[in-house]
């Protein structure tokens, strides 16, 4: 859109804008950033300011991520010592801040949360805590439709296309897997990613979170941490499963990993970076998706890979067409079967236990697997006896069970 604004009037009225001591192009491209940024940046943020407000950014633990909503507004700005008189009660956290609707709380912005390369010994304090609290988070979520009655169930229960299988939410995170020599880069804020990535990270982040607030990714409760209903920014690791690790730490469903090859020589030039886009399943890390490899910047300065313009639509379109949740479809027995084999069941435990008793449920509740059947696969995923409680048990006792095994023990950390 810059380009095209400064382009309208021809190449020459667009030369006569460019200084005289600089690069025509170089001129171009920073200006194509600035306004990209802009747009990003007033997307993801969000805030509304109260109206004498005097913000000063602060890098809250070096980790501002892929945006902020005013929720974070605390965290990530604060007067200046010399601020007018009047100003101090529109910082201040112990007020609700002037112009917040608390219907808007539920799922607004992107997480700045970052769960790699962490230095500080408090911050893994703090990280740890919260990783607990998102597991919990989706217990209690997955126990709310597994414990239903069938009628919630079947209403509950959606269609995951990339999974092939049934899915009552999905929880997504990004991080960059650095493939470079030498340190792995920060990033902390939505410019950083995009000079790493190019613009393929920062839109793939935006149409997740367009997503996440319609609800395309299932119904997630309000209340408590709001990070937990927002998409996560894992930072950046040198390995794969690193990522994988700090996103089951979560209990992430799906991570979007941005993985970025530093050509020789490349440094500090964002064009430079090779960056290939991958939908990878948490639990079990198996790729779902993968884009084409692209230059990470301005197209005007690609040297090589596909073109990042339809690299971005390929991506969105993947998202839009296999990531969302859709309505369940007609299953066959042979199908229910295939599923069963694909968990490893009734001979192994699923990677992810909450998921596979979604699955399970639905079957039953769907008639596609009596209860005598399901009793077996759920001493599989529950152990020896408890089955029995699950399927033919009223809500309560089922709902007793569930949290027994999965809030009150070692086996949600591990989801």
């Amino acid at each position: 859109p810059a380009a095209d604004a400064l382009l309208g009037g021809g190449i020459s009225g667009f030369m006569e804008q460019v200084p005289a001591n600089q690069d025509p192009q170089v001129y171009l491209q920073n200006k194509a950033l600035s306004h990209q940024m802009s747009q990003m940046e007033a997307f993801f943020t969000g805030l509304r300011l109260p109206r004498a407000g005097y913000p000063k950014l602060r890098d809250a633990d070096g980790q501002l991520g892929l945006g902020c909503d005013e929720y974070h507004l605390v965290q990530l700005f604060s007067l200046p010592a010399d601020a007018p008189p009047g100003t101090e009660q529109a910082a201040s956290p112990a007020e609700p801040l002037a112009g917040l609707d608390p219907d808007d709380e539920p799922m607004r912005g992107v997480s700045p949360f970052g769960g790699i390369g962490r230095e500080e010994e408090q911050a893994a304090v703090v990280d740890e805590a919260y990783e607990k609290t998102a597991r919990d988070y989706v217990a209690r979520a997955a126990i709310s439709v597994i414990a239903a009655d069938d009628a919630t169930v079947l209403e509950r229960v959606r269609w995951f296309p990339a999974g092939k299988r049934p899915a009552f939410g999905l929880r997504f995170g990004v991080g960059v897997h650095y493939a470079g020599q030498g340190t792995v880069p920060k990033i902390r804020n939505p410019h950083e990613l995009e000079q790493i990535t190019g613009p393929i990270g920062t839109v793939v982040g935006q149409t997740l979170h367009t997503h996440l607030v319609a609800g395309n990714f299932g119904r997630w409760t309000a209340g408590g941490d709001p990070r937990l209903r927002q998409v996560a920014f894992l930072g950046a690791a040198a390995g794969l499963d690193d990522l994988l690790s700090a996103a089951r730490r979560q209990a992430l469903d799906v991570l979007a990993v941005l993985a970025v090859q530093p050509r020789a020589g490349a440094a500090a030039r964002r064009a430079e970076n090779s960056v290939r886009l991958r939908f990878v399943d948490v639990a079990s890390g198996k790729g779902l998706w993968a884009s084409e490899a692209v230059m990470a910047g301005s197209p005007l300065f690609r040297k090589g890979g596909a073109a990042v313009e339809q690299a971005i639509a390929a991506a969105v379109k993947r998202i839009d067409t296999d990531l969302c949740l859709a309505d369940m479809p007609e299953l066959t027995a042979e199908q229910v079967k295939a599923r069963l084999a694909a968990l490893g069941l009734p001979g192994a435990k699923p990677a992810d236990p909450l998921a596979a008793l979604v699955e399970l449920r639905y079957y039953q509740a769907a008639k596609l697997l009596s209860a005598d059947e399901v009793t077996e696969l759920y001493d599989a995923v529950l152990g020896a006896g408890k089955g029995r409680t699950l399927a033919t048990g009223d809500r309560a006792a089922r709902r007793a069970l569930l949290q027994e095994v999965f809030l009150q023990s070692e086996t949600s950390k591990g989801r």
